[in-house]
Parts: structure tokens; C-alpha cells; sequence
């Protein structure tokens, strides 16, 4: 009789089982492990290659070289020294958010391996640069949900709550909604530990205008009276001139006296002699103009009386009573010249 093979059969298949599971699972760990593998030797000496060139350019002051390489040396080899380095490079740079964001970035993996010296040298050089840091703080009046990006880069709402910290120079900030007109401005912060304050509106819907506010009239300020220094030193010039046509109107008067009186001494009941008649032509001249000086004279001083008078005083910058109103009659008849002063004051 020949033996059934089945159990033996059956035997013989769980070994050839357990060998391709124990494959699959060294396998696995295989690429695991190369996967959390360190950098390679050629990362590594590539990573000191770029690291060297680096802190020359740092020391040159040449940042805009030095970060760059500093940066491309951590991603080979990421080494709490190389972080620290790369923060340094950017805090020399000006860039204090870019340098704040690596220190913090070497404290927690010097913490994470154990180096305590590498930990407190980056938190000191955080101590030192917070002060130095400038910070954008927004005021969102959107009331819905909104997408901000500062720079191209997104922050959620949360995070807009709290000043935020920015590298000195230009920044753009723009806000979006649903079926909204989106937001967008762009300022200058540049000042070392300073705040800006930035107001975001609540944002329109697409098609509506924001209301416009009339502007308000301007209302023209009250006239001032004209300055009563003015007006005064008026007065006094015309009463001046006043006195000086008086004086010459009585210095024609005088002559106009003596003249007629030396034509009598030259006249008799036959009559007056050449002299006597040309004294007496002199005196009907003189005598004219006499006339005309004092009325003139005396036309020009009460002028220039009313004016010095009437003037608004500089205190209250007008007459409490109200505004003067003068009048200047002259009255001339035969033989007489009359002047009457009349009116409100």
C-alpha cells in the first residue's frame, strides 16, 4: 500500500510559509532603516565644502552669498552648529524674523540631542534679538472667514492675532473671502522693536461700493476787522495834511491883511495910485487863496479827526455801539466859508 502524502505535504508547505513572511519583513525594516539612515559620507563632505564657503562669505560680509550655502549645508548634514551659523548669517544680514525662526529652530534640536551647550547658546542669542524684532500687529474687521497671506506666505486667523514677526523692509499683506472684494496693501516696516499697526476693513461684496460720505461744507471763517492801527495812522496823515493847508490858508490871510492895508495908504477920494493898485490886486489874490487853504485845511483835519475817533479799537476789534457813520458838509458863501460835522458815532 503506498502512504498518503497529504500531513507530510501539509508539513512540508508551513516552513516555505514562514520563509517569505521573515523575506517581507527584513525587507521592510531594510528600507526603513535606509530611509532614517544618517547623511552619506560624500553628504558629508560635501556639507563641510559648503559650510567653509559659507562662513567666508559671512566673514567677508557677503550674506547674501554666505546664507544661502550655510542653508544648503544643513539640508546634507543638519548639525546644530551649521543652524546656529545660518541663524547668525541672517541676523547680520538685517533679516531678525528669518534669524529668530533658526535660533529657535537650533534650541529644539540641540534639546532634542541632548547638547545643553548648543541649547542655552541659542536662547541667548533669542534673549538678545527679541528686543530687536519688528512686528506686524492686524486688526481684522472681517467678521467671516477670510485667507491671509503676508509676503505669499498663508497664516491662518489664529495666528493673525498675535503681532507677527517680519524681517525690516516691504510687505505686502492681502486678505480674500467668499464673494468678496479682496484686500491688499503694502507698507514699509523698517524700524528695529517697532509695532505697525495694521487695519484690515471689512471687506464689500463683489459689485457693491462702499458708501460714500459727502464731505462736509466748509464753512468760510468770520472777517476780521481790518486792524485799527491802519485806520488810525489814516486819520492822523490826513489831519496833518489839514493842518498844514490851515497854515498856509492864515499865512495868505496875514498877506492878504497887509497888502489890502498898504493899497489904502496909496488911495484918496480920487482915487489909487499904479502901487496902490497893484496892492490891492495882490490882496484880492491873496485873499482867494487863503480861502481856499482854510477850507481845504480845515475839510482835511476834521477827516482825519473822524477817522482817528472812529477807529474800531484793538481789543474788541470793533465799536461796541456799531459801525460810525460821519458826514462833512462844506458851506461857502459870500465872504464865509462854513464846514458842519454831522452823523453817528
Amino acid at each position: 500500500m503506498v502512504p498518503r502524502l497529504r500531513s507530510s505535504s501539509r508539513i512540508s508547505r508551513a516552513p516555505a510559509r514562514r520563509l517569505a513572511s521573515l523575506g517581507a519583513l527584513t525587507l521592510a525594516w531594510c528600507l526603513a532603516a535606509s530611509a532614517h539612515a544618517g547623511p552619506s559620507a560624500a553628504d558629508k563632505k560635501a556639507a563641510d565644502a559648503l559650510f567653509e564657503e559659507g562662513r567666508a562669505h559671512v566673514e567677508a560680509g557677503e550674506f547674501l552669498l554666505g546664507c544661502p550655502k550655510l542653508l544648503a549645508s544643513y539640508k546634507l548634514d543638519p548639525t546644530v552648529g551649521t543652524l546656529l551659523n545660518l541663524a547668525d548669517c541672517h541676523q547680520r544680514a538685517g533679516q531678525t524674523a528669518t534669524a529668530y525662526e533658526k535660533f529657535q529652530a537650533a534650541a529644539e534640536l540641540a534639546k532634542k540631542l541632548g547638547r545643553a551647550d548648543r541649547e542655552k547658546t541659542a536662547r541667548d542669542r533669542l534673549d538678545l534679538l527679541e528686543p530687536q524684532l519688528t512686528k506686524l500687529a492686524l486688526e481684522l474687521k472681517e467678521p467671516g472667514d477670510v485667507t491671509i497671506t503676508l509676503d505669499g506666505t498663508p497664516i491662518s486667523r489664529q495666528d493673525a492675532q498675535a503681532p507677527i514677526r517680519v524681517d525690516p523692509g516691504a510687505h505686502t499683506l492681502f486678505v480674500a473671502a467668499p464673494d468678496r472684494k479682496p484686500f491688499s496693501v503694502t507698507l514699509e516696516a523698517k524700524e528695529p522693536g517697532k509695532t505697525y499697526p495694521v487695519v484690515v476693513p471689512a471687506l464689500t461684496r463683489e459689485g457693491e461700493e462702499p458708501p460714500v460720505v459727502a464731505p462736509k461744507p466748509k464753512v468760510p471763517p468770520p472777517e476780521e476787522p481790518a486792524p485799527s492801527n491802519a485806520r488810525r495812522t489814516t486819520g492822523f496823515v490826513v489831519g496833518g495834511i489839514g493842518l498844514v493847508l490851515a497854515g498856509v490858508g492864515g499865512y495868505f490871510g496875514l498877506r492878504t491883511f497887509s497888502s489890502w492895508s498898504d493899497s489904502q495908504a496909496r488911495c484918496n477920494d480920487k482915487g489909487c495910485d499904479r502901487e496902490g493898485v497893484d496892492l490891492a490886486t495882490d490882496a484880492k489874490t491873496s485873499g482867494f487863496l487863503s480861502t481856499i487853504g482854510l477850507a481845504a485845511g480845515g475839510v482835511a483835519f476834521a477827516t482825519g479827526l473822524v477817522l482817528v475817533l472812529t477807529a474800531p479799537s484793538a481789543k474788541t476789534g470793533a465799536n461796541r455801539i456799531g459801525k460810525p457813520n460821519a458826514r462833512l458838509t462844506p458851506s461857502v458863501g459870500p465872504g464865509a466859508v462854513g464846514l458842519s460835522l454831522g452823523g453817528t458815532f
